[in-house]
């Protein structure tokens, strides 16, 4: 297999795992969401929301990276 086919291939795989995390986070936290909040008053469901979304946005970044390393190597092929 070529290095071009290697590196699409790589592609391909870092962004279908990262769209699948992305759908499973979104899943989970539509079901989750409302039972973090319920029973909060304003205030707390901002500082909530806020680390929630801080938190996924850490989450996010870390999946580029990953993504990105195993982009490069694959690029540079095994030597």
């Amino acid at each position: 297999m070529s290095r071009r086919r290697k590196a699409n291939r790589a592609e391909a795989i870092v962004t279908g795992v990262g769209a699948i995390i992305l759908l499973l986070l979104l899943g989970i936290m539509t079901q989750v969401l409302p039972q973090i909040l319920k029973g909060k008053d304003t205030h707390e469901m901002m500082s909530t929301m806020m680390q929630i979304i801080v938190g996924f946005a850490i989450l996010c970044g870390l999946v580029v990276v990953i993504g990105l390393i195993v982009w490069v190597k694959v690029r540079k092929g095994k030597k």
